[in-house]
């Protein structure tokens, strides 16, 4: 029985939190996995929530990443992202030409910032909100010599 190296466990970022200019958030998923390629991660990001009337050219959503604890592992990501947005049981594709991606990681602050072109879809009403599910990937430009400590928790519950 093979062993899964450290160096291809998914990873799953916690401690986070996210913002939406002209919307609100319900959830999110922020995830490094395993892809087709031997030792080489692909970043998986998935978040649901509301969208409301804008003026803006885009929607501004920020991921503050300060408080994730990654356990030596850098995070990092390379390409342009794909995807896909549902918005009002409507797909949309995402990709480079709609979803501009920038990454700030400082001494102060890490921080995600992503601009999703308010044209991509149909206009919301003023004073309206309509739900979405946003989905994309990027690839991660770790290499695979790259080496880290993956910190394993477990928490007991009484009720159980």
């Amino acid at each position: 029985m093979a062993i899964i190296p450290d160096n291809n466990l998914p990873i799953f970022l916690q401690k986070y939190t996210v913002a939406i200019t002209d919307g609100a958030v319900s959830w999110a998923l922020l995830s490094a996995n395993p892809s087709n390629t031997p030792q080489a991660r692909v970043w998986s990001f998935q978040l649901n929530g509301t969208l409301s009337y804008t003026t803006r050219d885009a929607y501004v959503i920020e991921y503050n990443l300060d408080n994730v604890e990654t356990g030596g592992y850098v995070i990092s990501f390379e390409g342009q992202p794909i995807g896909s947005l549902i918005l009002s049981n409507k797909a949309y594709v995402v990709n480079q030409k709609n979803l501009t991606f920038t990454y700030e990681d400082t001494r102060t602050q890490k921080r995600i910032r992503l601009y999703l072109d308010a044209t991509l879809c149909p206009p919301i009403k003023k004073g309206k909100t309509k739900p979405f599910l946003l989905n994309f990937y990027l690839d991660d430009a770790a290499t695979s010599t790259q080496t880290y400590t993956i910190y394993h928790t477990l928490e007991r519950k009484k009720d159980f």
